[in-house]
């Protein structure tokens, strides 16, 4: 097992198992724990795209899915997949400034997603507020950077 599978499946120190074992974590979480993972190893950019992905997981599991077949509601776990986004964004621009153009792709595809799976109906008023302060984060983000 390589170091990167060790951590997602929690045998390296420092990471939190969950209380069901890595096989119970949903897709966006552990698309997020990969991400981790790569920006801890300094590794800026793809950590941005695999939070991307988490962020797509969950577009798809919220929002794309037909209602019956939905397994997933948007909720206050989604914040530390936005909060990595934004944390690995601002770090993969500050050390290459070329990564601004396929930061702006990420950021686009990624507000707009967030947008459409918070304005599905039942989502609660806090989560609306999480999601949004999320999406104007990321924005700001992208327009320092």
């Amino acid at each position: 097992m390589n170091e990167q599978e060790m951590y997602i499946h929690g045998t390296v120190s420092g990471f939190k198992k969950s209380p069901q074992g890595a096989e119970g974590i949903q897709l966006p979480e552990r698309l997020a724990q990969e991400a981790e993972f790569l920006y801890g190893t300094q590794k800026f950019a793809d950590s941005a795209e695999k939070y991307a992905e988490a962020v797509d997981k969950i577009d798809n599991m919220c929002f794309a899915a037909q209602p019956a077949s939905r397994i997933r509601k948007p909720g206050m776990r989604d914040q530390q997949i936005f909060d990595g986004l934004n944390s690995a964004l601002g770090a993969a621009m500050s050390i290459n400034p070329s990564f601004k153009s396929q930061a702006t792709r990420i950021v686009e595809v990624t507000v707009a997603q967030l947008f459409q799976v918070s304005r599905e109906p039942g989502v609660d008023s806090a989560t609306l507020e999480m999601y949004d302060r999320a999406i104007s984060e990321i924005q700001l983000t992208l327009r320092l950077g």
